[in-house]
């Protein structure tokens, strides 16, 4: 049941809404916890007498001294956000003190920093300190609060005492107290979204011809040959037909030719794409015989093409584009059909031709004699259009792009991923490659790391980019994974996080084969299956979102100050 939304209400309504013992009902048993994979961010200032947190600055009580305490549960990922004005070093302790000589050192990195752009633990406009498992910087699984324990504090210091402000020279300082989660039945719900992918998941790859061979019909926009790396084969296709003037017959000496064309191409990253490429210049194999005396063909399609097919060497008679190019010639129906296999050594990028009218698309340009004793080329002559290719593919290049919003539904920042899979990766390698992407990827250029490498470089892996962007993700499930949000003072909680996948492709058409929308090229076909934590449907007010996600109840994890009404409109 869903408790309800004012009058009276009793720990049995609590016991009865989020479960706990029958017997001996305490009210601190419904303190809070947050929900699994909880991520806390605060951001950290320094005002030149004490350090700040969030903005907020440590106001004089009236006490000897003056602390603002923090609540978390022991398993809560802590990012510290140090800001422009963090001049001292920031240290964390497990007692009070100035100096850097008992800094936690387990479950923490980066301890004693300041604000530094050269630190590892740069990104954005902060510096970064990270607490990966507070109860394992205490040694504990948490411990409560005073007055029924002792207190289970890391104490967030620096080099010299701090005071309120210049007239008020009270110590004053932030402490975060680690609770355990255990008898604390109220999870505080905040918002993630699961993208489950298909057990059948199957990369592409950019060693291997898309489908093993498919042919795409040729156009100037989206459709090339593509680059054929050396090594490599590709087969072309291109329709004959009937000409005009028909070919000459007779005893006499007449010569055939045909030119395919395309550039250089140097990949910035030698092992794939999409790094971008250098392209040199424009070229041509070109591939011509001699025949005497010269037997001519039917004039239709089928004739000529097994005419050509039949005549053409196996080697280019002359090239602008390298030299160990061999190629096979045959013929099907209408089609002419060359096998081009690359052993220059270097990398080729393959384009087709437009007619002088600019209505043909040509694979190439053939050359013919003419009846009248003149020789003719399919480009200027406008004659033939048409044809195919094979194209090599790309691996899977995963893009989740991810809104969120609070619980108004009023967007407040997103956050967008690109990972690039390895070769034919399947579902438990692109999991592992995500997981990678939002738990370690420092970011791009950051500490070198590189979404565009093949399986994904995560630089230093110290994951400063989804730290920054409160982002954490986890598998639940196998082949499912789960993004979530930040939690605790700083989340959004009752909020949503829109999220949509894409089988990515690069738009240029140098930046390879795969290019335009075809996403059989990056992976079979799919589309994951995307649910979210159900705390926001669109549904209802504000106020019962926030009241869902259980936040009400405390905003900290603390046994203290818990009132009965903060349990309204509570879910279990």
């Amino acid at each position: 049941m869903t408790l309800q939304a004012s009058g009276a209400i009793t720990l049995g309504n609590i016991k009865s809404e989020f479960g706990g013992a029958s017997t001996n009902i305490k009210l601190g048993d419904y303190a809070a916890k947050f929900n699994d994979g909880a991520h806390i961010v605060y951001s950290v200032g320094w005002n030149g007498y004490h350090l700040t947190i969030n903005g907020v600055s440590i106001t004089d009580s009236g006490n000897t001294i003056d602390v603002r305490l923090y609540g978390i549960t022991h398993d809560t990922r802590v990012t510290l956000l140090l800001d422009s004005t963090v001049t001292v070093p920031v240290y964390l302790r497990t007692t009070y003190g100035t100096d850097n000589t008992n800094l936690i050192t387990t479950g923490v990195s980066n301890n004693g920093s300041n604000y530094n752009t050269s630190s590892a633990y740069h990104s954005g406009s902060y510096t970064q300190i990270h607490i990966s498992d507070p109860g394992a910087a205490l040694g504990n699984d948490g411990a409560e609060y005073p007055p029924t324990g002792s207190g289970n504090y890391i104490y967030l210091m620096t080099n010299q005492t701090q005071v309120v402000s210049a007239s008020d020279s009270t110590v004053a300082y932030n402490i975060i107290q680690v609770d355990p989660e255990t008898n604390r039945n109220v999870t505080m719900k905040h918002p993630y979204v699961d993208v489950a992918f298909p057990s059948a998941l199957s990369g592409g790859s950019e060693d291997s011809l898309v489908g093993g061979g498919t042919y795409f019909t040729l156009n100037q926009s989206t459709s090339h040959p593509g680059i054929v790396r050396n090594g490599k084969s590709i087969s072309i296709k291109g329709t004959c037909g009937a000409l005009s003037p028909g070919p000459v017959n007779g005893n006499f000496n007449a010569v055939i030719a045909l030119s395919i064309y395309g550039y250089p191409i140097t990949l910035t990253d030698s092992n794939n794409h999409t790094h971008g490429r250098t392209i040199g210049s424009f070229g041509n194999l070109y591939f011509s015989k001699s025949i005497n005396p010269f037997p001519g063909w039917t004039n239709n399609g089928s004739s000529m093409a097994a005419f050509y097919a039949a005549q053409l060497p196996t080697t280019p008679t002359s090239s602008s584009l390298g030299s160990g190019w061999s190629a096979s010639w045959s013929s099907s129906g209408s089609d002419l059909i060359v096998t081009l296999t690359n052993g220059t050594g270097s990398d080729y990028y393959f384009i087709p031709q437009t007619s002088s009218n600019g209505s043909n698309i040509l694979p190439w340009i053939i050359m013919w004699p003419g009846s009248d004793f003149s020789y003719y080329y399919t480009s200027t002559a406008n004659q033939l259009s048409g044809g195919s290719t094979q194209r090599y593919g790309q691996n899977l290049y995963s893009y989740l792009f991810t809104i969120i919003s609070n619980n108004e539904g009023t967007n407040q920042s997103f956050v967008s991923y690109l990972a690039y899979h390895t070769s034919n990766a399947d579902r438990a390698a692109v999991i592992a490659d995500l997981l990678q992407l939002y738990n370690e990827f420092d970011g791009q250029g950051v500490n070198g790391g590189d979404y565009r490498d093949e399986g994904l470089n995560v630089g230093n892996g110290y994951g400063l980019a989804g730290r920054l962007s409160s982002i954490y993700a986890t598998e639940p499930t196998t082949g499912t994974l789960r993004i979530n949000g930040r939690t605790g003072a700083n989340g959004y909680f009752g909020g949503k996080m829109v999220t949509t996948y894409t089988n990515y492709h690069t738009g240029n058409v140098y930046n390879g084969a795969t290019f335009g929308s075809t996403t059989a090229q990056g992976a079979t076909n799919f589309t994951p299956t995307i649910t979210y934590d159900g705390i926001y449907d669109g549904a209802g007010t504000s106020t019962s979102r926030i009241a869902n996600s259980n936040v009400n109840t405390s905003r900290s994890t603390l046994k203290s100050n818990i009132k009965m009404s903060d349990f309204y409109e509570g879910k279990a």
